[in-house]
């Protein structure tokens, strides 16, 4: 989902970007005595980012329905055969 990406992105901008650019002091994050003690900066926002994303697609998830329109058709990419593989098989000339 783009909301997941959009807010994993601005989680890193804002943890890793921000105090580059603007000089400021790396943000203490709420689950730090979760991590281990000589953990780089860049892996507890990676963890902040994920958490952010996971959540955001449960909660997300759980209250959007999906589209009639969104289902793929029966077949697929395959052009209507049930097997993927039958689909790229290599046949006989005889039949």
């Amino acid at each position: 989902m783009i909301v997941g990406l959009v807010a994993g992105v601005i989680v890193w901008l804002w943890g890793l970007w921000v105090p580059l650019m603007f000089s400021l002091p790396a943000p203490s994050l709420p689950f730090t005595p979760l991590t281990p003690a000589d953990a780089p900066l860049w892996y507890n926002i990676t963890l902040l980012s994920l958490t952010t994303n996971i959540l955001l697609l449960i909660v997300i998830s759980l209250f959007t329905r999906t589209s009639e329109g969104g289902t793929i058709r029966r077949g697929g990419v395959f052009g209507g055969c049930g097997d993927p593989f039958q689909a790229f098989s290599i046949r006989s000339r005889d039949g």
